[in-house]
């Protein structure tokens, strides 16, 4: 990497008289800009007129007043002549080029760019860079800016640690955990621009959110990389995550900024009142997300919560953070005004925090089902606020005789693993029909012992499973296959760790274990597929809905009318024919029984963060005079 000293040479080459100005509030965590690189790399892409001139003084890149320096502000100086951008665009990108491997940030102290560096780790940075810039926040995202620690007495906070799975490295040991000082803070920024952004107009709305949607798209390959180092996700398919599904979501929601409309009923019930029904945003909401998909999460939650007028405060999961922190840089240059979208860090405790505080209004949570009970149990306690639990599933998929075969193999297997098996809808109990169960289990075995093969390092190009997101998950999943094994199950293949290092587990397919088995009961959330045999329909019907679990189920069969007869009593949110489950924007998505409550995604999704307000107008004429 050519070093800053080469990047000031070359200025001076250019020029003896031209040199970049750079001025930073500075940032006390770390002596570096603090995270506007992405800006800066967004104002080098945009220099394409050649015969632009910037004249001795004026700035080039400035977030907030440029007489004030707030973030990062770059402009010239020591030019007694205005300098072209044919020469400027060469400096400006060696700065995005020299950024600290570690923090992503210019090492910067005190106005002298050669200052303030950190100790880098190439190895990790070599992993991460590639040909993009990738910064790496470790603080919390308040009021539209990075807040370092600062806590007084000589306390400060406490910090997470972030493993890659892959080689088991540590990524970073820095991230904040926030505390009841961090949360009151965000809290208190949400409040406060809520009274400004409930009068924004909804296209005003649209408007940020459409900007933030092309902003993540443009960033989805650093995106992803953070993700794919924190938590395993194949790169490519965090990337293309990122790029259709989660930037489409943010512009499905922006199309209803402009759509909120309310309702008049007239006087049908003879009572002489005209009845309006008006739609009002809650205030603040919070949302906590778990680690698998975090940037899908982030989507789900933050774009109807303040398409509809509301604030957020948005807090990812302790083992996937990374992602979400550099969303902060995105938001606040889509125009989004300070406080409407906060993003904190922490553990449980950072959770609870939220689902506590009394001016929260609502709160939405993905995860566990113990963790959802106790969110549940925190939110209602103190002040009944509003809450949404979307908690897992143990998901039903049934194969019937006359299925298409190639694909029920195809979504009972490929479809099955994607995530490595991490996935909230994931099919983890297969019922195929006995007329076909050999051929068919067969199958699945051929196509498992396939998937091992390009099972391997997530950020190669070719690698469809990655590793578990960590040791404690990947110790879960080998714990449920030995107690199946125990329980009489038939291991068929895998339930072998892959390599000696990182948090690789072969793909496993456990036959016939008992219902009472915890494998065949409790949600895995991994590679660990349960598979047993029918002959009725009434007979798997009754099966598929034994369980606490009702999010979603599948049913593979060519005869519509009983694909449409078995949907009807299968207890699940999303019933899926001939295909595995997979969310769509514009439906909604949640589950039965302790799967949860409230709906995500779809127009139901928007309306989970609005309060319907009835307003009763007395339209009876006035009694005659004489009976006054």
């Amino acid at each position: 990497m050519q070093s800053l000293l080469s990047v000031i040479i070359f200025a001076l080459a250019i020029s003896s008289t031209s040199a970049l100005g750079i001025n930073c509030r500075g940032n006390s965590h770390c002596g570096a800009t603090p995270c506007d690189l992405a800006l800066l790399k967004y104002e080098v892409d945009q220099m394409v007129t050649v015969e632009k001139q910037y004249k001795p003084g004026e700035h080039i890149v400035c977030c907030g007043d440029p007489n004030v320096a707030s973030g990062l502000c770059v402009f010239t100086q020591n030019t007694p002549n205005p300098i072209s951008v044919a020469q400027l665009k060469p400096l400006m990108q060696g700065l995005v080029d020299n950024k600290c491997a570690k923090c992503g940030s210019i090492p910067f102290r005190d106005n002298n760019v050669m200052e303030g560096s950190h100790p880098v780790d190439r190895q990790q940075a070599a992993k991460m860079n590639g040909n993009t810039i990738t910064t790496m926040h470790t603080l919390p995202f308040i009021n539209n800016k990075y807040v370092p620690d600062q806590r007084i007495h000589g306390h400060s906070r406490d910090k997470l640690e972030v493993y890659n799975p892959t080689d088991e490295t540590l990524v970073t040991g820095d991230v904040e955990v926030c505390g009841p000082l961090e949360v009151n803070e965000a809290v208190e920024a949400a409040m406060d621009a809520f009274e400004v952004w409930k009068t924004w107009t909804g296209s005003r709305r649209a408007k940020c959110l459409l900007r933030l949607a092309d902003l993540l798209e443009a960033n989805c390959e650093r995106l992803a990389k953070l993700e794919t180092i924190a938590m395993g996700m194949p790169f490519i398919a965090a990337r293309e995550l990122i790029r259709t599904k989660v930037a489409d979501w943010f512009r499905y929601y922006a199309g209803w900024c402009t759509k909120l409309g309310g309702e008049y009923y007239p006087d049908d019930d003879g009572e002489g009142f005209y009845k309006l029904v008006t739609y009002e945003p809650m205030g603040i909401c919070a949302a906590v997300a778990s680690w698998n998909a975090t940037f899908l999460y982030a989507a789900w939650k933050i774009a109807p919560a303040v398409a509809a007028g509301n604030t957020i405060i948005f807090k990812p999961s302790e083992r996937s953070p990374l992602g979400a922190l550099a969303m902060g840089d995105l938001i606040k240059q889509a125009g989004f005004p300070p406080g409407v979208i906060n993003i904190v860090s922490g553990g449980d405790r950072t959770g609870f925090l939220l689902a506590q505080h009394r001016c929260i209004k609502k709160i939405s949570f993905t995860g566990s089902h113990t963790n959802g009970q106790r969110i549940h149990a925190a939110a209602t306690h103190t002040n009944m606020k509003r809450v949404i639990l979307e908690l897992g599933g143990k998901n039903p998929s049934i194969v019937f005789e006359d299925a298409d075969f190639g694909n029920a193999l195809h979504h009972n297997s490929y479809g099955f693993l994607l995530n490595t098996g991490q996935a909230c809808v994931s099919g983890s109990r297969l019922f195929v029909h006995e007329d076909i169960a050999e051929g068919f289990i067969e199958g699945l075995l051929q196509c498992f012992k396939t998937f091992t093969t390009i099972m391997g390092d997530p950020m190669e190009p070719n690698t469809l499973l990655g590793p578990l997101v960590d040791r404690r998950h990947y110790d879960k999943v080998m714990y449920y296959i030995k107690e199946g094994q125990k329980d009489g199950a038939e291991l068929l293949c895998g339930g072998v760790r892959k390599d000696d290092k990182g948090w690789f587990l072969e793909p496993a397919i456990l036959l016939n274990p008992p219902t009472t088995s915890c494998v065949y009961r409790d949600e895995i959330f991994g590679p660990v597929l349960v598979v047993r045999t029918f002959k009725e329909e009434d007979e798997v019907i009754d099966m598929a809905n034994d369980t606490m679990y009702g999010l979603s189920a599948s049913i593979f069969t060519k005869d519509i009318i009983r694909a449409m007869r078995v949907s009807a009593e299968l207890k699940a949110g999303t019933v899926s024919i001939n295909s595995g489950t997979m969310p769509t924007m514009s439906t909604p998505f949640g589950g039965f029984k302790q799967s949860g409550f409230g709906r995500e995604s779809g127009k139901n999704g928007l309306m989970e963060y609005l309060e319907p307000k009835t307003i009763l107008i007395d339209c009876k004429p006035p009694p005659p005079e004489d009976e006054i």
